[in-house]
Formats: structure tokens, C-alpha cells, sequence
């Protein structure tokens, strides 16, 4: 899911969010949309210990 907002969060406010909500998966676009990701399954998981490993 992706949230545009009116003003783009500084860097110190989007560390609050994320550090609030330590269960949600949040990332920050370089035009400073938020996007909420979701969490992966044990396929996915198991894909990416693969190509890391």
C-alpha cells in the first residue's frame, strides 16, 4: 500500500514512525510517498535466504 502525503516527512519523523511501529514494515520513496510492505510468506522468505546466501 502506498500513502502519498501533502509534505514529505523529515528524516528524524520518519524514524519516529517506523521506530512506533516496529511490526509494520515501512518505507519511504525519494518523493517521500510512504509505502506500508507486506510481510513475506515462507516461499518468499526462502527464495531470498537463497540468493543472500
Amino acid at each position: 500500500m502506498q500513502i502519498h502525503v501533502e509534505h514529505p516527512l523529515s528524516d528524524a519523523a520518519s524514524a519516529a514512525l517506523c521506530q512506533e511501529n516496529e511490526d509494520i514494515r515501512i518505507e519511504r520513496n525519494p518523493d517521500g510517498s510512504l509505502v506500508i510492505m507486506s510481510p513475506t510468506g515462507g516461499l518468499s522468505g526462502a527464495c531470498n535466504t537463497r540468493i543472500t546466501c
